[in-house]
């Protein structure tokens, strides 16, 4: 079962071909196997260099980890930052390669570069629903549970 929202910051490498996101915490994400899992849902995707300390001096702000010998652009152009954002229903077309909505997703920019990874589903992308009784006695009850709640703090904090 997976998250209706995943935010996967790190460092991006390759391991063979597939790429993975070292994290903070120590943990590893494979994003083959976390896209695998995900295959045929509607998603909304964004993928970015995102340089956790901002340096203006440095390739990407600080996001680029290749010192100067960035193969993807940052040599020559070191303002620049990567970013990908795709809806629509996750497909594979052919083994390691991802689309969504029919275009395809781009990692190939994002090993050796401190960046983010956010994914939601069709349940983080539904509006809220408004449909809760909002009549005059409904409200009543919520403020007077409310006031309840409110005494009862107010009860512990000044006994």
């Amino acid at each position: 079962m997976s998250l209706p929202l995943q935010v996967i910051e790190g460092i991006f490498t390759l391991r063979g071909d597939t790429c993975v996101v070292s994290r903070a915490a120590g943990d590893d994400v494979d994003l083959s196997e976390l896209l695998t899992n995900l295959l045929g849902k509607t998603l909304e995707i964004n993928v970015h260099h995102f340089p956790f300390d901002l340096d203006n001096t440095l390739p990407g702000g600080g996001s680029c980890l290749w010192h100067g010998f960035c193969p993807h652009g940052h040599r020559e152009h070191p303002g620049w930052l990567f970013q990908q954002h795709l809806s629509g229903v996750l497909t594979s077309p052919s083994p390691g390669r991802w689309c969504v909505g029919g275009s395809p997703l781009d990692l190939s920019k994002m090993p050796g570069h401190q960046g983010r990874l956010v994914l939601m589903d069709e349940v983080a992308l539904q509006e809220p629903s408004t449909t809760e009784d909002q009549s005059p006695d409904a409200l009543i009850q919520e403020a007077s549970a409310l006031l309840q709640l409110l005494e009862g703090l107010q009860k512990a904090v000044k006994p």
